[in-house]
């Protein structure tokens, strides 16, 4: 039986006993650190990576032993959780919107399987969906950097787009009617995620304020919010545009802290972007929760879920285990 001691960092849970390569390994035993001798391993979308031999076992183990362990499914590392320390001063949740209670992604892959064949494109590929998104992802940053408007980058993402299927990108006046076409599309595949009545039922029965935060513009966001059902149940609703500046810029996180009237310290913050949603509210005084919906991290993030079902745990103990019910 191969035990390799406890160093700290990466705590991996087994499975139960099995073994890979001539290997037999204990796995509720195991235990990976960096920065150490024997074993030197990093984390990485849900997979262990392993370098430098392993000391002990029957005939010596090696690394990729391990590495095939983790693979198989008998080994998973993760960051072991901080205790949290603030849940029982908590007032307020403000919640990001697209991503965290409104599933963008996913409405907009629906509308775009609408709207492309309208523009003689019949199959929407792998690679059409990867350049509407790259697009996005680019203009609409650089409007959350005051380098552009918010038509503008509506337009930029379309000159970036339609050639893909086809199409020139024309006048702007051409480009507004691609908008509009498209938005008609996106606006009728609106939809929530399915985890966000628990939530929001366990944050109501932890006596918390809520509020929306969201680097979008009026109109868009709060008819999102009235499509999706949340009207009334999560709010008031805080848009870049009305603030005047985007995330992750501090005044946008502390205007909703003021307009709420809790302290920074008593607000917990929760999205899906680790940038915008946990690094930058928490250097301004709140409390911050990572929903990695998707798995890819950071795996070091103390105070990270996969899902909203997940977030009793962050709350005052009178909501611990209402998000799952």
């Amino acid at each position: 039986m191969v035990r390799i001691r406890v160093l700290a960092r990466y705590r991996v849970q087994g499975r139960g006993q099995g073994a890979v390569g001539g290997l037999e390994l204990d796995a509720l035993a195991v235990e990976l650190a960096l920065r150490h001798g024997d074993l030197a391993a990093r984390s990485e979308d849900l997979d262990v990576l392993v370098t430098g031999p392993v000391r002990g076992g029957r005939g010596g183990a090696n690394a990729w032993e391990l590495v095939a362990a983790c693979r198989l499914g008998r080994v998973t590392a993760t960051a072991p959780p901080e205790p949290v320390t603030w849940s029982d001063r908590l007032r307020a949740v403000i919640f990001d919107l697209d991503g965290t209670l409104f599933d963008h992604e996913s409405s907009a892959v629906a509308a775009l399987r609408q709207w492309v064949p309208r523009l003689g494109v019949e199959t929407v590929t792998d690679v059409l969906l990867a350049a509407w998104f790259e697009a996005e992802d680019r203009h609409f940053g650089a409007w959350q950097n005051g380098l552009i408007s918010y038509v503008e980058q509506r337009r930029a993402r379309l000159r970036d787009f339609l050639p893909h299927v086809g199409h020139r990108p024309g006048t702007d006046a051409e480009l507004d009617r691609h908008i509009a076409d498209y938005l008609t599309c996106y606006a009728s595949t609106w939809q929530r995620f399915d985890d966000v009545d628990a939530a929001l039922t366990a944050v109501a029965r932890a006596g918390l304020a809520t509020a929306v935060l969201t680097n979008g513009i009026d109109q868009q966001q709060f008819a999102k919010v009235e499509a999706i059902g949340l009207a009334g149940r999560v709010g008031p609703v805080f848009t870049a545009e009305a603030i005047g500046v985007a995330k992750p810029a501090p005044i946008t996180y502390l205007t909703v802290c003021e307009r709420l009237g809790v302290p920074a310290e008593a607000v917990l913050h929760v999205g899906d972007r680790h940038d915008l949603d946990v690094l930058a509210p928490r250097a301004v005084g709140l409390n911050a929760v990572h929903l990695d919906r998707t798995g890819r991290g950071p795996l070091d993030e103390p105070h990270r879920i996969t899902s909203l079902a997940e977030l009793g745990r962050f709350l005052p103990p009178a909501a611990v285990g209402s998000a799952a019910s």
